[in-house]
């Protein structure tokens, strides 16, 4: 009965611990795992920095229009009493009166000699009424203007009308609504004009006609200074600007050193920042129009003047929660995957333990089943193996190899012989020379060694090692008669110590060599081996040798 195991047998694994997971498989495992981590981890992060912008830009742009709204109720209240101011004297029946006398003079052809002088006259009654009036309200200057810019009375040391304050007389005249001028700048000072309709004095009419205006200038540079300041609820970054309309020219108010400027700027932004006007997908940062850098932005027009409130918000004080909860999520994320991944590799250091534990195990099973099973078919092979191994190993110390370099010899050289278990019994004992068949067959060992040994997962060169082993150094060597440097290291080692030992060991067809003859037999071949092996391997022997007395 033939007992000779089969290559499937061989390759069975041990009985012992279930689990086995190579090496690979469990890096491979750890990195999916590790990238799986990284993806959810930025998906959500993601995800809640998203939540935390939408969020944020929801809370600016609400923000931004209740103090545009604020501000621009507080314009509309303050431009209403500038429009109130100077109703009793609009409304008193003697200035209408006179209103109408003089612009009732003008139209039935009166040169203007004749009626100034007559405006002159009555004038005297009057004088001192505007003049109060310019006092109690802080006034640069009051008139009484008709058409045509005719003045028919003014406040003491006033200067005279301007062209633009002429058309806004024309303006009211024709429409018989009160107006409020857009801002002006001279002498360090803000001012606005406001112009009312003076009425005929027709109580028969329910739309009586506008005869004249009261051109009244105001002072109101500490007015916008208050508009602009920041408010107790301002957070750094917000800012307050007045622009307006000046007749087709958009214009920015702006305080220098506390010196007012006005300064042109191109209109085309603000329809498109108007409160009310926008969603929240419309809502995001641009340059401003008026300084050089991001921000947010909402404008308000008040209504029945030429005054646009816009407010800003930088973009970079703005969105400083979102970058702060951003570092805070990424922190977060970060540590997560670091603390994860962390136990991750104690996970993969723990299983590598144990099947580095379980694999030492099963191949010394595996070892000792092989070697006993070579040693069984040729008893001259008994404790070859383990002789080779020692030798190797005491040679690669001596050549200070790596420890992984160690553990290859000490494995392939215990697994260098599973092969011969398919070679017939006759061919390893037979006492005399082999034939050439015969020899052939011998030889044919590596292959089977190798086709035990192909699946067997060691992560070192066993099987390389093995294979080129029975090379030498001057070609003379098999299975691929290999030379030189292109056969392996560890195989140079592991072939000379399988040489020396086999020597130093009866077999059947010869009887042991004494460690000198042996050398010496090596030396006579020493093209086929390494020399630097061969170097160590003498010293070795030299120190074997017992020493010799005088």
């Amino acid at each position: 009965m033939n007992n000779t195991p089969t290559v499937t047998d061989l390759k069975k694994q041990p009985k012992g611990s279930n689990f086995y997971m190579s090496f690979k498989s469990m890096v491979t495992w750890g990195s999916l795992v590790f990238f799986v981590m990284l993806f959810v981890g930025l998906s959500l992060s993601y995800l809640l920095i998203n939540s935390r912008e939408q969020n944020l830009y929801h809370d600016i742009q609400s923000r931004l229009e209740i103090m545009t709204q604020d501000k621009s109720e507080l314009v509309q209240a303050w431009s209403k009493a500038l429009k109130t101011s100077g109703s009793h004297i609009a409304s008193a029946d003697v200035m209408r009166l006179f209103a109408a006398e003089n612009a009732t003079a003008y139209e039935e052809g009166g040169n203007d000699a004749e009626v100034t002088e007559a405006i002159k006259g009555q004038a005297k009654y009057f004088q001192v009424s505007i003049d109060e009036y310019v006092r109690q309200n802080k006034l640069a200057s009051a008139y009484v203007v008709g058409s045509e810019g005719r003045v028919f009375l003014q406040s003491s040391a006033s200067a005279g009308l301007t062209s633009s304050q002429k058309k806004y007389v024309d303006y009211v005249l024709e429409t018989g609504e009160t107006y409020i001028s857009p801002l002006s700048v001279e002498g360090g000072q803000v001012f606005t004009v406001v112009v009312r309709p003076i009425h005929a004095l027709d109580h028969m009419s329910d739309q009586p006609q506008a005869v004249a205006t009261l051109v009244s200038t105001f002072v109101v540079t500490n007015h916008i200074v208050h508009f602009l300041k920041d408010g107790p609820l301002s957070k750094p970054g917000e800012s307050t600007h007045i622009l307006q309309d000046n007749l087709g020219v958009m214009q920015h108010i702006a305080f220098n050193n506390e010196q007012p400027t006005l300064f042109s700027i191109k209109s085309n932004k603000v329809d498109k920042l108007l409160v009310g006007n926008r969603n929240l997908d419309d809502f995001t940062a641009n340059k401003s129009m008026i300084r050089d850098q991001d921000v947010f932005a909402s404008t308000a027009y008040v209504h029945g003047t030429p005054f646009i409130i816009l407010q800003e918000y930088t973009k970079e004080t703005a969105l400083q929660p979102l970058n702060e909860h951003s570092f805070g999520v990424h922190g977060f994320m970060l540590l997560t995957i670091v603390i994860v991944s962390a136990l991750i590799l104690l996970l993969i250091n723990y299983l590598l333990s144990t099947r580095n534990r379980y694999r030492v195990n099963h191949q010394q099973q595996v070892l000792n089943a092989l070697v006993k099973s070579v040693e069984i078919r040729d008893p001259y092979l008994s404790g070859h193996h383990d002789r080779v191994a020692r030798t190797a190993l005491r040679v690669a110390n001596q050549m200070r190899l790596s420890i992984p370099e160690r553990s290859t010899l000490y494995y392939a050289a215990m697994l260098s012989g599973v092969g011969k278990i398919f070679i017939p019994r006759k061919i390893l004992t037979k006492p005399g020379k082999l034939t050439a068949a015969e020899l052939k067959v011998l030889r044919g060992h590596i292959d089977h060694a190798m086709e035990v040994l192909q699946d067997m997962d060691f992560d070192l060169p066993i099987a390389q090692v093995i294979k080129q082993m029975y090379e030498r150094i001057d070609g003379s060597g098999y299975p691929q008669q290999m030379k030189g440097a292109d056969i392996n290291f560890l195989s140079r080692i592991l072939g000379a110590c399988d040489v020396y030992c086999a020597l130093t060991k009866p077999r059947a067809y010869r009887d042991a060599l004494s460690i000198e003859d042996a050398i010496d037999l090596m030396e006579k071949e020493k093209d086929k081996y390494d020399k630097g092996v061969m170097g160590v391997i003498k010293q070795m022997a030299e120190e074997a040798q017992p020493t010799k007395t005088a």
